[in-house]
């Protein structure tokens, strides 16, 4: 076995250890040994980069948990990155994957670091054209990120809810010449946040402010979508629209529910 490590220059909290050839039992003394030297130095994330590695043994293997154990003792974590198909599924049989997240590169491994321990929110910035036909492709991608951060069943059906209605009303209210409109997406830990952005008739714009301060219906004598922004609204933690001379934006803001 051949073992380095480094700082990482994406973030100096994270340690990157590069991990080559087999790793046996015969290692696990000078493996424990680097991760304390790395503990004592107060860094407590750690990437393990086997992108290298041809075989790991059970000892070896559970050394490795033990050290991923004094890290999480002291809020940290490491994850493992690179591995081969062959040698993952021979740690999967073995129950690592019950201990560890496998990830295929440093990138994702990073984003893995900031959602979990940063709460750096994700961006997803997307321009919908302006025809009712495109909503439910988006909605439903969108509802789809959410279930994989994590969210539950019932909050990615509540955001999903809130997209549609959302993305319709700037569709049926915004000005027909429009090129696109605006949907911002940011989502963490915490909470997700929605940002409609369109160019409306101002009659319109103004229609829908009220309804949505007012928690009324945008008009009368049948219309549906102004219904809708009454159940946006219900489950929704905060509901804003600003309107001026470019448009109408609406931020949508719902905390994510307990797991």
């Amino acid at each position: 076995m051949r073992i380095s490590q480094q700082i990482s220059s994406h973030d100096d909290r994270i340690v990157l250890l590069h991990f080559d050839g087999d790793l046996n039992a015969s290692d696990c003394e000078a493996t424990s040994k680097i991760f304390q030297e790395i503990i004592d130095s107060k860094k407590f994330f750690i990437i393990a980069l086997m992108e290298n590695v041809t075989f790991v043994s059970s000892p070896f293997l559970g050394e490795l948990m033990g050290c991923k154990l004094r890290l999480v003792e002291q809020g940290g974590n490491m994850v493992i990155v690179g591995l081969n198909y062959d040698l993952r599924e021979r740690l999967i049989q073995m129950g690592a994957d019950k201990i560890f997240q496998f990830y295929p590169d440093t990138h994702t491994a990073y984003n893995h670091y900031h959602w979990e321990y940063t709460q750096t929110a994700q961006v997803v910035a997307i321009t919908l054209p302006p025809k009712l036909q495109a909503v439910p492709a988006v909605r439903r991608f969108i509802a789809g990120i959410a279930r994989q951060k994590g969210y539950t069943a019932r909050d990615s059906f509540r955001i999903e809810t809130i997209v549609d209605e959302i993305a319709n009303n700037a569709i049926e209210h915004g000005d027909a010449s429009q090129s696109g409109i605006s949907v911002e997406l940011r989502i963490d830990r915490r909470k997700f946040e929605l940002l409609v952005r369109n160019q409306t008739l101002m009659d319109k714009a103004t229609q829908l402010k009220y309804a949505v301060e007012a928690n009324q219906e945008a008009s009368k004598g049948g219309e549906t979508r102004g219904r809708g922004l009454a159940l946006v609204k219900l489950i929704s933690n905060s509901i804003n629209v600003s309107i001026d001379n470019a448009g109408t934006e609406v931020k949508i803001m719902k905390m994510r529910e307990d797991s």
